[in-house]
């Protein structure tokens, strides 16, 4: 069986604009890597002939578990019936999917993230959107938090792992 594409520094990170009820309008974001041990051009730990961890030889840092939980996208605006004046919160990733953890592959002992499908998202209100009140002022939106999606869009097509 083929890998999937390996997260590297960099990557795009894609927030759905459904979240629940609430849509939302996502900034784009990326996420940082930050194993320990660097891959080459063909997704492999970049050593030297005696076997060492080589940096000079290594081109990409891959993004491993822990990583996803610095994604934060502040400042996203948002809406849900009937609250249609908007208000804002924040975007981050709340679990990877089971697709996008390496079975196998680590850098620095942590498990690789992989593209996969998708992984779960948490939009957290900062400012609540509000609704229009004839009689008085607007009425804010009483959830503090909305559960949707999102994905990676691999920032390369060539190095997978497992």
């Amino acid at each position: 069986m083929a890998g999937d594409f390996i997260i590297i520094d960099g990557t795009k990170v894609v927030f759905n604009p459904v979240f629940g009820a609430a849509i939302v309008v996502p900034k784009p974001s990326k996420i940082q890597g930050s194993g320990k041990e660097p891959l080459d051009k063909d997704g492999n730990i970049a050593v030297d002939e005696n076997g060492k961890v080589d940096r000079k030889r290594g081109i990409y840092t891959p993004c491993i578990i822990g990583d996803e939980k610095r994604v934060k996208v502040s400042g996203v605006k948002y809406t849900v019936p009937p609250f249609v004046i908007p208000g804002t919160g924040a975007l981050e990733i709340y679990k990877l999917g089971p697709n996008q953890i390496a079975k196998k592959l680590k850098s620095g002992g942590k498990k690789v993230i992989l593209a996969g499908k998708q992984f779960d998202a948490v939009f957290a209100v900062k400012i609540p959107a509000k609704m229009p009140h004839p009689a008085g002022p607007p009425i804010n939106d009483p959830i503090a938090k909305y559960h949707g999606t999102g994905r990676f869009i691999p920032a390369n097509a060539k190095l997978t792992g497992a």
